[in-house]
């Protein structure tokens, strides 16, 4: 069983998140299925919370585009679904 250990600031973020919410962010990781952005608030609320751009829609949203993105690099994201009690967030590049 994977535990996650929240912080009362994390939960803090999560619970003030909207979808539409515009977020900037560092790309942390590329997969063949999305990229994973480390949005910058979080560095006030710990870290472990990763959002997604997924490269096909999800949810009805957005995909993102591979050649959009690179590992280090500051992005502007929207997001586009947020699941609280998982911690997952779906983004799309803006």
């Amino acid at each position: 069983m994977d535990q996650q250990i929240e912080t009362p600031e994390l939960r803090s973020f999560l619970e003030a998140l909207n979808p539409g919410e515009a977020l900037t962010g560092t790309v942390a990781a590329i997969e063949r299925f999305g990229v994973f952005v480390a949005p910058d608030d979080i560095v006030a609320v710990g870290e472990g919370l990763l959002g997604l751009v997924p490269f096909r829609g999800v949810h009805g949203c957005p995909a993102g585009r591979p050649e959009d993105f690179r590992t280090g690099e500051e992005v502007s994201v929207v997001v586009t679904h947020i699941e609280r009690p998982t911690r997952r967030i779906l983004l799309s590049g803006s």
